[in-house]
């Protein structure tokens, strides 16, 4: 069927992040089948989310001609294809913007122009919204979160309701009073490890160091 409406879909490489993002995508051309979405995604997990939308949408149903999985870096390591992903994503998508022809630097195949996006759906943790309106003012930009509904609320809710708030907002004022860096205000504030008590919707009474007990990484 003939595609009269495109979606953009900026994945993160974890695979936890890719295949809700595929399984959204399969819904919402099983729903409109005059709606293509091309997904733009990087290293190993391109070749899982095809198998992904195959097990949805078996190869040879129409619609599975309208999801498109295009790879815009090659890599295994996800921790480190993660700096890179969203500027290599964002050169795909401007050329899909343009609509120019577009190649998977994975598989080499070359996907030719489909009609001009109108939405762009971005895994929140590649924070792109704003490249994405320079290329294109006019599109519209939703922010996908791949965490449950009690975890996204722990990380971007108000502090009234068990979330961390404005973290921005409040390094700021902490870095006026101390002195100290904006940066290590963040860092501490996106980890605290107080020992407070916090409650969050749909979760049980928690400590705020248990909500993330991994070591951190993204310093």
């Amino acid at each position: 069927m003939t595609v009269k409406g495109h979606i953009i879909v900026f994945s993160f490489p974890g695979w936890g992040h890719v295949r809700s993002l595929v399984v959204l995508a399969c819904r919402i051309v099983q729903q409109r089948p005059d709606i293509g979405v091309t997904i733009l995604i990087v290293g190993d997990a391109t070749k899982q989310a095809e198998e992904e939308v195959a097990r949805f949408i078996p190869i040879g149903d129409p619609a599975n001609e309208n999801i498109r999985i295009i790879g815009t870096l090659k890599g295994s390591d996800v921790m480190a294809l993660r700096i890179d992903t969203a500027a290599a994503s964002l050169k795909a998508y401007e050329l899909l913007s343009a609509q120019q022809h577009v190649t998977c630097v994975i598989s080499g195949k070359i996907f030719q122009p489909w009609p001009k996006p109108k939405v762009v759906l971005t895994d929140i943790f590649l924070n792109v919204a704003h490249e994405v309106r320079s290329i294109d003012p006019a599109v519209t930009v939703l922010g996908w979160s791949p965490p449950n509904n009690s975890a996204s609320l722990r990380i971007s809710g108000p502090e009234h309701l068990g979330g961390l708030g404005d973290i921005g907002a409040q390094a700021i004022i902490e870095a006026e009073k101390t002195g100290r860096s904006i940066e290590e205000i963040e860092t501490e504030l996106c980890r605290p490890d107080t020992g407070r008590l916090v409650h969050t919707p749909g979760l049980p009474l928690m400590y705020d160091y248990e909500f993330l007990p991994q070591e951190a990484c993204f310093r």
